[in-house]
């Protein structure tokens, strides 16, 4: 493979760790500390060598989308969010596609544990 299509991080991602949900004493997952700008300027850099030709994000809210707009060079792409009748999620989509994004719903047809 010379190259990824598409990387969409997700907003939170876990700290590192053999397990695939560390948690806390508390049982609280534990998430890594990284600004998502931080990030993000490392996803800008994948794209600038030719081994990443999109980014986008997932799981972002209307206040984190603007600190990525603030500080990308390369404009996100896409955004993933849940979205289905339960949770229509309309305020960040609407916001998403205002500044140029496509939107992708995740959990289409709702959640076993959704409770809305």
């Amino acid at each position: 493979m010379r190259f990824v299509q598409l990387f969409i991080p997700l907003a939170k991602l876990n700290q590192p760790s053999d397990e695939l949900f560390p948690k806390g004493e508390d049982g609280s997952i534990l998430y890594d500390n990284v600004p998502p700008e931080e990030t993000w300027k490392a996803m800008e850099e994948l794209v600038s060598m030719g081994l990443v030709k999109s980014i986008g994000l997932s799981n972002f809210n209307q206040s984190q989308i603007r600190r990525i707009l603030e500080c990308a060079h390369v404009q996100p792409v896409v955004l993933q969010v849940e979205s289905h009748l339960g949770f229509l999620n309309q305020e960040v989509i609407d916001f998403a596609k205002s500044v140029g994004m496509v939107v992708t719903a995740y959990s289409p047809l709702g959640s076993a544990a959704d409770q809305r």
